[in-house]
């Protein structure tokens, strides 16, 4: 809700916006079924009032599923069309970044080329920003050094960057296919 006009910008020039849920609770703190489900209709509440459509997938924080979870995220995937979950295999850990403990764009770069997963349909997670709000002018700065240099790498690797929207989903739509 504070940064509309971001959205509205991103989604006007065709990307594709999905529900990361409202607060970013971790599952292994907060397992209960319903406050998953409204923290995850909060969110779609507040993409749709700006993009006046549902999101299609939804990825969920730190990565973590818990039962509750996993219950809440079943009930998104039915309220509506072509919805899929969407989960990274390929962590940079830009978030890391700490002024007391400064991340350099080097490391994240490292990060991706040597995680034995990356491959034909990875899906890479970044961040750019943080949860704090004093944090989010710096955070994703090492982050935004190093991500041309990883584009321009895996396009000179072979790899073709696709959107999660261009991806090929295994039968129950929930898995990237590895081609």
């Amino acid at each position: 809700e504070a940064e509309r006009a971001l959205v509205a910008e991103v989604h006007a020039a065709g990307h594709v916006i999905g529900n990361h849920t409202w607060s970013h609770p971790k599952s292994w703190e907060q397992g209960d079924t319903q406050f998953w489900q409204q923290d995850i209709e909060r969110a779609e509440q507040s993409i749709q009032a700006v993009t006046q459509q549902p999101t299609a997938f939804f990825r969920i924080p730190y990565s973590s599923f818990a039962p509750g979870v996993n219950q809440a995220m079943h009930g998104w995937v039915e309220a509506a069309a072509g919805r899929r979950i969407l989960n990274g295999d390929v962590m940079s850990d830009d978030w890391a970044h700490l002024l007391e403990k400064p991340l350099s764009p080097q490391r994240i770069i490292d990060n991706v080329f040597n995680n034995p997963v990356l491959g034909s349909g990875s899906v890479l997670v970044f961040h750019d920003g943080s949860e704090l709000a004093p944090q989010r002018p710096w955070r994703p700065e090492p982050m935004l050094r190093a991500l041309p240099l990883i584009v321009d790498a895996l396009l000179e690797r072979g790899y073709q960057l696709v959107g999660a929207d261009e991806l090929d989903f295994d039968q129950n739509g929930a898995v990237p296919l590895l081609l």
